[in-house]
């Protein structure tokens, strides 16, 4: 994957920014990939219970958001504090950080792409401003189903589809 100067800045404070979080994002990566059996269920668990406490304790919008908030505060906060003391920094070798990089260059590619996109949905809307309407597009979810096409790409479930599709759907 070749990058560009500015992506490669890019990556270096992706690596910098998230220093405290190294072990954390590769275990999340692993978990978003499905690495084990479980973490489809862990990640369906998950949406899940976030959706039934908010549908159980139905917050009005702005306590939702100042929750979401506060709670993002103390992750950032207490993450990196227990991460150093539960992951001992001799344990990270060359494998643990060529993934890490390699995830860095990802999510800076990701970020490109989305910021490209964004650009360029903007220019075009403000150029054909009554093809597009916001409302009606469904963004909310969007990541979750990148994440979904991510795994299923890593297991190899979309090429047996496509292959598949090949061979029946002539």
């Amino acid at each position: 994957m070749e990058l560009s100067n500015d992506q490669e800045k890019r990556v270096k404070q992706l690596k910098r920014s998230l220093e405290g979080w190294r072990e954390i994002v590769l275990l999340l990566q692993s978990v978003f990939i499905w690495e084990q059996q479980w973490h489809l269920g862990a990640i369906i668990g998950a949406i899940t219970a976030k959706f039934l406490l908010v549908w159980w304790l139905d917050p009005t919008i702005l306590t939702l958001f100042s929750l979401i908030g506060l709670i993002g505060v103390l992750v950032d906060f207490f993450v990196p504090l227990l991460a150093s003391n539960l992951f001992r920094p001799e344990n990270w070798d060359g494998a643990k950080e060529k993934k890490f990089e390699q995830l860095c260059k990802i999510l800076a590619n990701a970020e490109a792409s989305v910021y490209n996109f964004w650009n360029s949905f903007y220019t075009w809307r403000e150029s054909r401003p009554k093809l597009v309407n916001l409302h009606d597009m469904p963004i909310k979810n969007l990541i979750w189903y990148l994440v979904l096409i991510k795994a299923l790409k890593y297991h190899g479930v979309l090429r047996q589809l496509i292959l598949d599709r090949g061979k029946y759907g002539k």
